[in-house]
């Protein structure tokens, strides 16, 4: 297996200037909400600096909110019986968990067991979490064309309401939202930003693993509509594209949504494009605890650095090209004698090198910020040392644009495979060794 160890530390993008227009816009509504924006601020100043729930509370109402909990947890949580004065009550920090999962959301499935591994983080670093409420969430890949898909853009309000009945509640030091889809976090963010004095990270689940491809399963659609295929083929090249946990294979408004949160930095970093089921995706999950509780990154908080092993069959996953406020990921142990044998491409030698090779060349498209790229990068330099019919090369989008906007690479990583100059197959995601072999088995010289 592929090692990591958690280290989580946010990249800033490259300082660009901001468009003049964008700035008169961006000027004309923090005036216009300047007097709204001070209120809002003071609330939520005024609302941080009070006394904790168990400190504040009557005791009735502690005791309600603390009866579930498990015993050990209810004395980590609940204050001592001397005085009630905060410095001697040695109160542990409560994280509320507002968790919108359900079975027919592919991309909400996978939160059904994230409570109770959030729990268990909090308990090792010492503190306590409870799930606050649930919130609804409808599926539009499910509702789409029936009556019900008249509910769906009312759901927001609806999210947000349940949202702020969870953190009602009123017990908590910080909060953790667990969603993914349209819909269901904006409702998320609206409530919780009716309690902005919480320390809040969203927890996604990650997107599905590649099936039958968005062109494969149009074609099967025409064929549909023409009369050439009936409702089973149909079904079967639905199913297939729709066919397990996470988000759908295509950058529709659930991952674009998650790119966005990336963005605005309520995510842990990288943290939207690792599919569900892999170790790094628990450790992710884990990190956002720890990010919620001012102890981002294990190590970084004194804690023993924790080994994640990531089986080689890893499924796909990639990157939007040019998210770079997304730059964060674990770093990948390895050897420097792992990199020999690749050859690193530029704007100036890429068609001289590409053009004139006599094997097939395998150009790696990635960047620094990349998580899934510095999956792979072990694998590659497996397969450049081991394959010598192959020639491996890697060529940073960062340092050339033009390159990527060539080829049309929108997402990394990308793998191009070029024979006698031309793009023979074309491969997006991080893949394990022997899936990418398989990929790879027509231009082996066994094969050729």
């Amino acid at each position: 297996p592929i090692r990591f160890r958690m280290r989580l530390v946010t990249k800033l993008p490259k300082i660009m200037k901001l468009h003049p227009r964008l700035e008169t816009v961006t000027a004309r509504i923090r005036q216009r909400s300047a007097a709204t924006r001070s209120a809002y601020l003071q609330q939520i100043a005024a609302t941080a600096n009070r006394p904790p729930g168990t400190e504040r509370m009557g005791c009735a109402n502690v005791a309600h909110a603390l009866a579930a909990m498990p015993d050990d947890d209810k004395a980590v949580a609940m204050p001592t019986g001397k005085p009630r004065i905060p410095v001697v009550a040695q109160r542990a920090p409560n994280i509320g968990i507002v968790t919108a999962y359900n079975d027919m959301l592919s991309a909400h499935a996978p939160l059904q067991h994230y409570p109770d591994l959030l729990k268990a983080e909090a308990r090792r670093l010492g503190a306590t979490a409870q799930v606050a409420g649930g919130v609804p969430a409808m599926c539009d890949g499910v509702t789409q064309g029936t009556p019900g898909m008249e509910l769906s853009l009312a759901s927001r309000d609806v999210i947000a309401m349940a949202t702020a009945v969870a953190l009602t509640h009123d017990m908590f030091d910080g909060a953790l939202m667990l969603g993914v889809c349209d819909k269901i976090v904006p409702g998320l963010l609206i409530g919780a930003l009716h309690f902005g004095h919480l320390p809040t990270v969203f927890v996604p689940a990650g997107p599905m693993t590649s099936g039958l491809s968005n062109t494969a399963k149009s074609k099967v659609r025409e064929q549909a509509a023409q009369g050439l295929v009936g409702r089973a083929e149909l079904l079967q090249a639905e199913s297939q594209a729709y066919h397990g946990m996470g988000t759908c294979t295509f950058y529709g408004t659930a991952n674009s949504n998650q790119m966005l949160l990336e963005a605005m930095g309520l995510h842990v970093p990288g943290t939207a494009f690792v599919n569900p089921g892999q170790a790094l995706r628990e450790e992710l999950t884990r990190e956002a605890m720890r990010t919620v509780l001012g102890k981002a990154s294990a190590l970084d908080a004194g804690q023993p650095a924790r080994t994640v092993e990531v089986e080689p069959e890893l499924e796909a996953a990639a990157v939007p090209a040019g998210c770079r406020a997304v730059a964060s990921f674990p770093e990948i142990e390895r050897t420097p004698a792992m990199a020999e044998g690749i050859v690193t491409l530029s704007t100036s030698t890429f068609d001289e090198t590409v053009g004139a090779s006599s094997k097939p060349v395998i150009v790696d498209f990635w960047a620094e910020w990349c998580g899934p790229c510095k999956m792979i990068a072990p694998i590659l330099a497996e397969i450049a040392v081991e394959q010598p019919g192959l020639t491996v090369a890697k060529l940073n989008v960062d340092d050339n644009p033009d390159i990527a906007m060539r080829f049309n690479v929108m997402s990394i990583p990308t793998l191009l495979v070029f024979d006698q100059g031309e793009v023979r197959k074309r491969l997006v995601g991080a893949k394990g060794k022997g899936q990418l072999l398989q990929e790879l088995s027509e231009f082996l010289p066994t094969s050729r």
